[in-house]
């Protein structure tokens, strides 16, 4: 499916703004992961689903939601200290949080803010790119052997000090 680019020029520059000036990533990159994004969605468009547009600037807003998180991410070491040089004061609330939780609990979060390369392909084989979430972390751990009795409690462990 051919599309004319410039009828959807402003709605990739429009997101491409709003990311920028709220997130201070570089408008040029916004629009550069828009257009490539854009060029992907021809591709995989289909019209039963929605107008193209629409479909398009979800697309669009999950990539640039994607991309914020990445560069934003808390970073979580094997000894589970957490770096974010942003903000000394969340890092020392985050890092006080992480050491009095489980050693599952800690392995929980690992896996939220390191997502683990298995969980990243178990949720693209899915069709259905929406990041990860308490479902598809159940889903991961259950691989890994994890009891249900025992992902409930971690979660619920996690739930209680947030």
């Amino acid at each position: 499916m051919a599309l004319d680019y410039e009828d959807y020029k402003n709605l990739i520059y429009k997101l491409a703004h709003k990311f920028s000036s709220s997130t201070g990533i570089e408008f040029d990159e916004l629009v550069g992961w828009g257009n490539l994004k854009f060029v992907e969605c021809q591709k995989n468009y289909d019209p039963t689903m929605a107008s193209f547009g629409t479909y398009l600037h979800w697309q669009i807003q999950g990539l640039f939601l994607e991309i914020s998180r990445k560069q934003n991410k808390w970073i979580i070491q094997d000894d589970y200290e957490i770096q974010e040089p942003m903000n000394p004061e969340k890092y020392l609330f985050f890092k006080e949080i992480i050491s009095g939780l489980s050693n599952d609990a800690k392995e929980v979060c690992s896996i939220i803010f390191e997502t683990p390369m298995d969980l990243i392909n178990m949720i693209m084989g899915l069709d259905q790119p929406r990041g990860v979430n308490r479902h598809q972390i159940q889903k991961y751990l259950r691989k890994q052997g994890w009891s249900y009795c025992r992902i409930s409690g971690t979660f619920q462990e996690i739930a209680d000090i947030f």
